[in-house]
């Protein structure tokens, strides 16, 4: 038991009670009783669902740590994205029951199957067109915001009907003179400042809006204010058609 208590580093509170344990040393004990049967498999539904942010994240690494330093295959039950990414090797994302996706973490939030997973493991912008043009290894698609192409599909033809998942990170700010592949016109609606980023909201148009974040704002962006955001095209993402099924 002293070996299992020091595998998760608490092994100097070993003559205390339950109840003198705070709830991160509570999950640390609840691991150390795990790894003392020598398990070849660890299964753990939602383990960190009642502890603080801070603590969440700690225990994340533990938990990673732990599987890697005793060779064990860890299935890991969670609805936090963060969670998944962070300690995944691979994720399988599951729909009513069924396998909707399985893939490494990268692959998931980079190349979602389908608008559900798109949407699910990250926030994301969807924005309904049609294919237009299919060449030099680029899908070009006739948006709300224009032509906008993509060097991540596959499979698409001419006349397709589509959306496009953008994630909010991928759009930023064209500057004045700069040559892109991807340019929207929109106008500024609101403005969430969160200190290392600024939550944009912007729309086209016809009133379409899209989400975009300014990493480190040094200034304040004024509503009504008319710009471009450019988004690179293996950071445009096209999917079948249809709704968050």
């Amino acid at each position: 038991m002293r070996t299992a208590l020091q595998s998760v580093q608490i092994e100097h509170l070993g003559g205390r009670k339950p109840n003198e344990l705070s709830g991160g040393q509570q999950q640390r004990v609840a691991l150390a009783r795990t790894l003392v049967v020598e398990p070849g498999c660890l299964l753990l539904d939602e383990p960190l669902a009642n502890l603080d942010a801070k603590l969440r994240r700690d225990m994340r690494h533990e938990i990673r740590r732990l599987c890697k330093d005793n060779k064990l295959t860890g299935v890991y039950v969670t609805h936090d994205r963060q969670e998944a990414l962070s300690m995944a090797d691979r994720v399988a994302i599951l729909k009513d029951g069924k396998i909707r996706q399985i893939g490494t973490p990268l692959e998931i939030y980079r190349h979602p199957a389908d608008a559900f997973i798109a949407n699910f493991i990250g926030e994301t912008n969807f924005v309904p067109g049609k294919v237009v043009s299919v060449e030099n290894g680029l899908t070009a698609v006739e948006t709300a915001f224009g032509i906008l192409k993509s060097d991540t599909a596959a499979g698409w033809k001419v006349g397709d009907a589509v959306q496009l998942s953008m994630r909010p990170e991928t759009l930023s700010l064209k500057n004045d003179g700069e040559q892109c592949v991807n340019v929207l016109n929109v106008t500024l609606k609101q403005t969430t400042y969160l200190g290392e980023i600024a939550d944009h909201i912007a729309a086209g148009k016809d009133g379409s809006e899209l989400k975009f974040y300014e990493l480190n704002p040094i200034s304040e962006m004024r509503n009504g204010v008319a710009c471009e955001l450019k988004v690179r095209p293996q950071d445009v993402v096209v999917l079948p058609p249809g709704k968050e099924e």
